[in-house]
Parts: C-alpha cells; sequence; structure tokens
C-alpha cells in the first residue's frame, strides 16, 4: 500500500492524515496501523456503492470506531486502493 501522490498510501497520507485543504481528515488519535487495518476492514466489509465502467470499484463502509460513522475506499480494477478517506464521524474533520 505504498503509492504515490497520485494514489495509495503515501496520496491518503498526505490528503488525508496530514491533509490538504478541503479533504476530510482521519482522526488525529489514529496511528499509521489503524488507519491501514481500518481501510483495509472497509474493503472486506464495506458495500459496493459504486462500479465504474473501468472497472474501479467504490466502497462505503460504516466502521462505527475511532469516531469514524462512514468512510469511502476506492479500489482500482487490479485491487490497488486508490485512495481512503472518512466521509462522516464526531472526529471526522475538513483540512482548513
Amino acid at each position: 500500500m505504498e503509492g504515490n501522490s497520485k494514489e495509495g498510501w503515501k496520496h491518503i497520507v498526505d490528503g488525508h492524515v496530514i491533509g490538504k485543504k478541503g479533504k476530510t481528515l482521519f482522526p488525529k488519535h489514529m496511528g499509521e496501523g489503524e488507519i491501514k487495518n481500518l481501510i483495509m476492514e472497509s474493503v472486506e466489509k464495506g458495500g459496493i456503492r459504486t462500479k465504474h465502467p473501468d472497472g474501479t470499484m467504490e466502497y462505503v463502509y460504516n466502521p462505527n470506531k475511532y469516531g469514524i460513522s462512514e468512510m469511502i475506499t476506492i479500489v482500482s480494477k487490479d485491487g490497488i486502493i486508490r485512495t481512503s478517506y472518512p466521509t462522516k464521524g464526531i472526529s471526522v474533520v475538513t483540512k482548513q
């Protein structure tokens, strides 16, 4: 799950852990291992919300832990996690 600035772990860290303006953030109290495990869990237990024509799958998951009530994970047709981010929850904030 290494990735680069456009997809994978580096993209997730840059956009949703460290954060970019306008992006939702994983809660600060979560460590790297907890975030990675939650992302994997979202693919295993989440439901497919959208299947794009290019084969990309968009999963929605309601973990109800870490202060996250909903998150989205996008996986390429090759099974590569492109991005993942929380969308709702008491600990989810948007970077200003």
